[in-house]
């Protein structure tokens, strides 16, 4: 929230790259200080473990494939997280409290994409991590990147493949710290676009303060008849959003 005043702003270099550090007044109007890095491989559980309970616990399509409700399907996807999170194609950006604790308070991925690339082909073994990839596809075709890419003669895309905060730290502006940094991700990996699905009102109005467009919206009771689902106290839409670099 805009309310919450960003007190002071620096910047560090982790393995030759920019991040940010900033403070902020938390809801019980401490100032803490938070850094953003690069995921450095030693913490790759840690991240999985940010990932498993902040993003895939509330994240509305994983809700829906059942993914949280089953103790096997939540093993199965950290095993397919813990793969990605290693290929060198993801980038993987972290929120740390920046002290002695150096806690994950928030989390951004993203996968660079080239023309020609072929989706990865996984083959889930529990019925709610296929439910998942199957309404992951069927979504994903409504706008697909493909397109996208032919459409602004694109070479190379920064795609989005999550972004969330801890519970006890949302509603403060970290979100709108983290949703410029997708930019720089973009200018590393050499790609003049990024883009994500905003299935978070948070999430998208975070990246509509940053300047991102809507180019593809759709009611989730119209997505929810194309999926043949009924969403459960879902937001009135979702959007596809942009950012240009």
């Amino acid at each position: 929230m805009l309310k919450h005043s960003v007190s002071s702003v620096g910047k560090v270099c982790i393995n030759n790259k920019k991040f940010t550090t900033f403070t902020i007044k938390t809801k019980s109007h401490e100032l803490k200080k938070f850094r953003v890095m690069q995921l450095p491989t030693h913490r790759y559980e840690e991240y999985i473990d940010c990932r498993m309970k902040y993003y895939v616990t509330y994240e509305i399509t994983h809700q829906i494939a059942g993914i949280p409700d089953s103790e096997e399907a939540m093993q199965e996807y950290k095993e397919i997280m813990y793969k990605t999170c290693k290929d060198p194609s993801v980038s993987n950006v972290i929120c740390c409290l920046d002290n002695e604790d150096n806690q994950i308070v928030g989390i951004s991925t993203q996968k660079l994409i080239k023309r020609g690339d072929r989706e990865e082909e996984i083959k889930p073994r529990t019925k709610p991590v296929k439910r998942f990839y199957e309404i992951l596809r069927t979504w994903n075709n409504l706008f697909p990147i493909p397109e996208l890419m032919k459409n602004f003669n694109l070479t190379t895309y920064c795609d989005d493949m999550g972004f969330a905060i801890h519970p006890q730290y949302s509603g403060i502006g970290l979100a709108n710290k983290m949703a410029p940094l997708r930019r720089e991700v973009c200018k590393l990996q050499g790609a003049p676009m990024t883009g994500a699905w905003m299935t978070s009102p948070g999430t998208k109005n975070a990246c509509a303060r940053d300047g991102w467009e809507v180019i593809y919206e759709i009611s989730y009771e119209e997505l929810g008849r194309i999926l043949g689902i009924k969403f459960e106290n879902a937001p009135p839409s979702c959007a596809y959003m942009i950012s240009k670099i």
